[in-house]
């Protein structure tokens, strides 16, 4: 299962069709803390690994304590993936998921990438059953393709990539001179 912030968009996004891929329920807490209906769900669903998508900004310490209390996993099967704002865990996650060609068992093989605003929500939400469909992750991005970005997708050897979003969109997805 994964759990991502509900306070917020990007990070849910971010993981979204890769939860999708995998079958994975996307639960929603807080930065603090756990409600009482997700809590019963992790109970309920025993899950054998649990992904928190973010870094401790987005979910809390104190969210990865008690999804393992919940779950009563090793601390190897609380896996936390993000980086430092919503640009660098959308890469991050899509690195631990899809990191290269030769891949991630069922997501090995994948040369689609989705690429979306992380400004805003509705592009990478329409685009997310698309990128379900492609077996992509999908990449948030500002203004601009930040380098690390580049070298991501340089390194994979894409046969396709898909920019959500209108020309306004695309615009701003230039790689700056």
């Amino acid at each position: 299962m994964v759990l991502v912030s509900g306070e917020n968009y990007p990070d849910a996004l971010s993981v979204s069709s890769i939860a999708a891929q995998k079958g994975y329920p996307i639960l929603l807490v807080q930065k603090d803390g756990i409600s009482s209906a997700v809590k019963q769900k992790i109970v309920a669903m025993k899950p054998d690994r649990v992904y928190i998508i973010g870094l401790q900004g987005a979910a809390g310490e104190n969210v990865e304590h008690e999804a393992g209390l919940l779950s009563r996993l090793a601390a190897e099967d609380l896996i936390r993936n993000g980086g430092e704002g919503r640009y660098n865990t959308s890469l991050a996650v899509a690195q631990y998921f899809f990191p290269s060609l030769s891949g991630f068992g069922s997501l090995s093989g994948v040369q689609t990438v989705c690429i979306a605003t992380g400004n805003n929500f509705t592009d990478a939400l329409a685009g997310s059953v698309y990128a379900v469909q492609h077996q992509a992750p999908i990449i948030l991005v500002d203004t601009n393709l930040p380098e690390q970005v580049i070298h991501y997708l340089v390194a994979r050897e894409l046969s396709k990539a898909a920019i959500f979003g209108g020309e306004r969109s695309r615009e701003g997805y230039r790689r700056s001179a």
